[in-house]
């Protein structure tokens, strides 16, 4: 039975576009339509042009002071005037709505500032400090963004009276650095129908890998491609297909796909087709802060080899679902825990089994939902853990 609490979702972008944080919005918003009877979309946000124009001014005289202060440009979205605006936006769209509790995935700039007496969920698989500390070097950020960032995080923290993270990773960053008071930990779906069939998965003559990315360097795509070569080397039946991005090296034995589109089709079986034709999963991602294409992995029983950092580990569990190496590890170890795993069928299935059954339990948009439900209704009552 679906609850009666009306729930407001904010986002800055569409979030019926499924290309709208490779599809998170979207799976979200589908999700929380399930659990209650009324989700308000409140995005995607469109500022009159009045309000364009005088945000836009703020934000460029903010970048040329920092340039001739910092003699660099500003690397950050994060500022107060665009933040402003954003909430301004949203106060106006809530003065016709009736709404119980706000909900609002990565959202920091759009509640940071937000005047209502609505309580707030704020959903996050990172904050401001966490994401530059981690995926930045922090000495290419100036000061000034950086306290500024700060406090646009530390200021949606405070407003929302509940903070939920897609990992303890970035939960435990939250309340360490901001004071976070109000914590939850959910995980996150696969961007797949929830009720896909499986097929037990065997072992292969020719080992199909399978890496999907944007970002072929820092999602290690150079490892890849040196363990995968490394394997051929030593006599193994191996191929590798890559989507998402085009490397910088070719072979025989490799196919690319640049892009495919979540909103068409033909594309979604193409993928699909990319995940019921690998045998391995492999992403030697050098920083991540979780990972979805871990959760479609699971989807189709595919091990996974990829790296413990980040929020990896809240998807993949170590030696049961797959195996992660340490950030210093280089090709010659991954070359090592594949050998291992195609050398051994018993432990091959053992792990593909168990990704399947985790993805049935916990890295679907059903479980996040109901999860998310009783998490927005423990927000709506005002209470705090």
């Amino acid at each position: 039975m679906k609850s009666n609490l009306r729930i407001g979702f904010i986002t800055a972008l569409d979030p019926e576009d499924k290309r709208s944080w490779s599809g998170i919005y979207y799976r979200m918003y589908q999700s929380l339509n399930e659990q209650f009877e009324e989700v308000n979309a409140l995005g995607p946000i469109r500022l009159n042009l009045v309000e364009t124009v005088r945000m836009n001014l703020s934000i460029l005289l903010f970048k040329v002071y920092h340039f001739f202060r910092y003699g660099s440009k500003v690397k950050s979205i994060h500022l107060s005037a665009r933040s402003k605006a954003y909430s301004r936006f949203f106060e106006r769209k809530l003065e016709y709505l009736n709404i119980d509790v706000l909900f609002a995935p990565v959202a920091s700039l759009e509640i940071a500032y937000l005047r209502t007496n609505i309580p707030i969920c704020y959903f996050s698989d990172t904050t401001f400090g966490q994401l530059w500390s981690y995926y930045h070097d922090e000495e290419g950020i100036s000061s000034l963004v950086k306290k500024l960032g700060n406090r646009i995080e530390q200021l949606a923290i405070d407003n929302s009276t509940s903070q939920v993270f897609s990992s303890e990773w970035a939960a435990q960053y939250a309340v360490d650095f901001y004071g976070a008071n109000s914590v939850f930990v959910t995980q996150l779906g696969a961007n797949m129908d929830h009720d896909l069939s499986f097929n037990p998965r065997s072992l292969k003559d020719q080992i199909n890998l399978l890496f999907i990315g944007v970002d072929w360097n820092r999602k290690g795509g150079t490892i890849v491609y040196q363990t995968f070569k490394s394997l051929l080397d030593k006599g193994y039946k191996v191929s590798l297909n890559v989507c998402g991005c085009i490397p910088p090296n070719e072979h025989p034995n490799m196919k690319v796909i640049p892009f495919l589109d979540k909103n068409v089709e033909e594309d979604v079986k193409r993928m699909r087709q990319l995940y019921e034709e690998a045998d391995i999963y492999f992403m030697p991602t050098r920083a991540e802060t979780y990972g979805i294409v871990f959760c479609e992995a699971a989807a189709f029983g595919l091990p996974v080899v990829s790296t413990n950092t980040g929020g990896v580990s809240s998807i993949v569990e170590d030696g049961k679902t797959g195996f992660l190496l340490p950030h210093y590890a280089v090709y010659n170890d991954y070359v090592e825990i594949i050998e291992r795993l195609i050398s051994n069928e018993e432990l091959y299935i053992e792990l593909s089994l168990n990704a399947r059954r985790k993805f049935e339990s916990q890295l679907n948009w059903s479980s996040w939902g109901k999860e998310t439900r009783m998490i927005l209704e423990h927000t709506a009552k005002g209470l705090t853990r």
